[in-house]
């Protein structure tokens, strides 16, 4: 064998491929140059190995010309390349066609470039998925990176890549319990970061527990926020309110009260609004029903549309406690308002869910049983897609005590 003929032989599979189909469409040298824009000899070249590094847009441009699936292309193409620059400009390429069967087979190639380190190889990459839109593609991106970053001892770009998997994850809210659980094993990774971003992770998997109503465990994960690290003011004010809401659930009113005074510290509307709900929930749960009732309705006025679901899920308790369906008549009137706003945070979603659970209640009250049945199932509905299968069979059971008396009702009703 000669000297080169080993590479020329790996060379020709990107030539081999023009040439059979060149050979398939009956093109000759000549025709495919026309269509294609490249000089017959090029081709010529190409095909038979010649051309040790064929430049990326002649290949494109022939390829092109002869409607060789991208994938195969690339295929071919990658097998000898090594430069970094080129499997860049490849790998950007193929993003933009959102050819995700070859992404990684081409991402792979770009962490094996030649003469190159390969931390700046995992960092470049790492940058380049962050400014990916597709979250199919960043996940396989970063799963990628956080592989390889692994096998190369580069600890930093895991961390990096795993938290980055997490905040695109959590958002599938039918898989919270799960993505929860992906969160916390980042936590084996919490020394890596700086000390903001550490604030963040406690922050966001807080928000998480306390979404899936683990209120013990998030008051124990923002107490990094509050007391351990250095955070943004908001994020700061927001971790002391899901704690302060953390108690309320757990029925510790006193710390509950305590935490929501640490609140008032901070002038962000947000916060001042949910002091103002917040006081009036507690002293509902205190027995003070009518000065609650009072101040709930002052918050249901004063407050934005996104703590509307909240408030009227409280006054529905409270007037569902006290038997005043004339109430909750009036208050029925803000549903459309309630169905048609636009939920992004799986709380909210499970307010919802709520809201449709104590209709079913007070339809039970008025002993419209069909109806109570049809709001306990949009609940449960709602409660899936929120990933709490415990609440959702609270309802089911609670279909399953009124169907006898739903059956005795259409009994009744057919021997009038």
């Amino acid at each position: 064998m000669k000297e080169g003929d080993g590479l020329s032989k790996g060379n020709r599979l990107i030539g081999e491929l023009i040439y059979d189909y060149r050979k398939s469409r009956r093109y000759t040298l000549p025709h495919l140059s026309t269509l294609s824009g490249i000089p017959k000899g090029t081709i010529s070249k190409i095909e038979r190995g010649e051309t040790k590094h064929p430049e990326l847009t002649t290949i494109l441009s022939l390829t092109s010309s002869l409607s060789i699936p991208y994938s195969d292309v690339v295929g071919h193409y990658i097998v000898t390349e090594r430069r970094k620059k080129v499997l860049q400009r490849l790998l950007m390429e193929a993003i933009q066609r959102g050819e995700s069967t070859v992404i990684e087979k081409i991402a792979v190639r770009f962490l094996q470039s030649d003469s190159e380190d390969s931390y700046d190889l995992i960092e470049e990459l790492y940058k380049m998925t962050e400014a990916v839109t597709d979250n199919t593609i960043r996940l396989t991106l970063f799963a990628l990176i956080a592989k390889y970053a692994r096998e190369h001892g580069v600890q930093p770009y895991v961390a990096k890549a795993f938290f980055q998997t997490y905040l695109i994850e959590r958002n599938d809210f039918s898989r919270l319990e799960q993505t929860f659980h992906t969160g916390i094993y980042l936590l084996n990774y919490i020394g890596f970061f700086p000390e903001e971003e550490k604030a963040l992770i406690h922050f966001k998997l807080g928000f998480h527990a306390y979404a899936l109503q683990m209120h013990e465990k998030s008051i124990e994960l923002l107490s990094a926020v509050v007391e351990e690290y250095k955070s943004d003011p908001l994020t700061r004010a927001r971790a002391l309110l899901l704690t302060s809401n953390s108690y309320y659930y757990l029925g510790n009113y006193f710390l509950a009260e305590h935490y929501m005074h640490e609140c008032n510290k901070y002038s962000f509307k947000e916060i001042q609004e949910n002091i103002k709900l917040n006081e009036a929930c507690i002293l509902g749960k205190k027995g003070h029903t009518e000065q609650a009732i009072s101040q709930l309705l002052i918050c249901l006025q004063q407050s934005s549309s996104d703590q509307t679901i909240h408030i009227i899920n409280e006054l529905f308790e409270l007037y569902l406690h006290n038997k005043d369906t004339v109430s909750i008549d009036i208050l029925l009137k803000h549903e459309s308002q309630i169905i048609n706003t636009e939920y992004k945070t799986p709380f909210k979603k499970s307010e919802l869910a709520l809201y449709f659970k104590l209709k079913a209640g007070y339809y039970i009250q008025l002993k419209k049983y069909e109806e109570a049945i049809d709001c306990f199932m949009l609940s449960i509905l709602h409660y899936i897609g929120v990933d709490s299968r415990v609440r959702a069979n609270d309802c089911f059971n609670l279909i399953l005590f009124i169907l006898p008396k739903w059956a005795q009702q259409q009994v009744d009703d057919s021997t009038k």
